[in-house]
């Protein structure tokens, strides 16, 4: 099989594979790059983020929603807990949190939901993930001790196939059941809560947000976040980032630029509503990159 030189590289004249070369634009390191009879195959930054093939990046999204508004000056968290406001764990030290469901169904070898996993920051932001057990209407303590957010929720082990939660499962603080941090409500499988924390050592860059509100009244649905439009921290004060008017209708934006979200800033969706009722939901994504 004899060998064809040419100005790019080498390729023979049985297989029509050739060899270019891309320079990474950050570190200046030069790679070669497979195509397939003499075209480079080009696939889309994001494309790429989304099926791994982009070291030091990942998927990164929250999602959630609210039924029965209220009309707090505030507005309502998007999220499926009774407290119109979502409270956090201890931010400097993190804590140990309680998990526990409404029905004794929730359990080791109950019907509903028998472990969950919790996706959760430890005290220095450090993203983690804890399977627990659930106990039924009996709480069950957290192995960690130093949980500073609580992210999502999610089922992993069920009595049956397509069984969900049989009861309303909560994180609470520990000694004050009121204080919720998440929840998986009877008859579902995941927290429906929008908050997220960007971890540790990484920036979250936001590249959509899609939101809708069924309430037959005006609702202004808001992304709001601790930072500002420079990526500079601010805990605790949530500025608005994104706002949609609504009224029985969905509403969506792609950012040809990302919005910027530094390690330890809080996102999360909130809603305002004039009257009492109806319901809204929020969903939003984009990726982690290290910073």
């Amino acid at each position: 099989m004899a060998e064809i030189p040419t100005a790019r590289h080498k390729f023979t004249d049985k297989a029509q594979h050739v060899f270019l070369h891309g320079k990474e634009s950050a570190s200046g390191v030069t790679t070669a790059l497979a195509c397939h009879h003499g075209q480079l195959q080009i696939i889309d930054y994001k494309d790429a983020i989304g099926i791994g093939a982009v070291s030091g990046h990942s998927v990164f999204r929250g999602f959630g929603r609210r039924d029965s508004l209220a009309t707090t000056a505030g507005g309502d968290d998007l999220w499926e807990g009774t407290a119109v406001t979502l409270s956090y764990p201890n931010q400097s030290t993190g804590e140990q949190v309680v998990i526990v469901s409404t029905s004794a169904n929730d359990a080791a070898a109950g019907s509903g939901v028998q472990q969950i996993e919790m996706h959760y920051l430890d005290n220095t932001g450090v993203a983690l993930i804890e399977t627990i057990t659930l106990n039924g209407t009996t709480p069950v303590n957290s192995v960690a001790t130093n949980v500073r957010f609580v992210q999502f929720i999610h089922s992993v082990r069920t009595g049956s196939f397509t069984a969900s939660a049989a009861g309303t499962i909560t994180v609470y603080k520990v000694a004050t059941p009121a204080t919720v941090y998440n929840t998986i409500l009877a008859g579902e499988n995941i927290s429906l809560s929008s908050h997220r924390m960007v971890p540790l050592g990484k920036t979250f860059y936001m590249n959509y947000v899609s939101t809708s509100g069924t309430s037959n009244k005006p609702l202004s649905v808001r992304i709001t976040a601790t930072c500002d439009d420079d990526g500079v921290l601010l805990p605790g004060i949530f500025l608005f980032n994104e706002i949609f008017e609504l009224q029985d209708s969905v509403g969506t934006s792609s950012f040809p630029v990302p919005r910027r979200f530094p390690a330890l800033s809080i996102i999360k969706g909130k809603v305002i509503s004039s009257i009492a009722g109806g319901s809204a939901a929020v969903s939003y994504g984009g990726w982690l990159e290290a910073t």
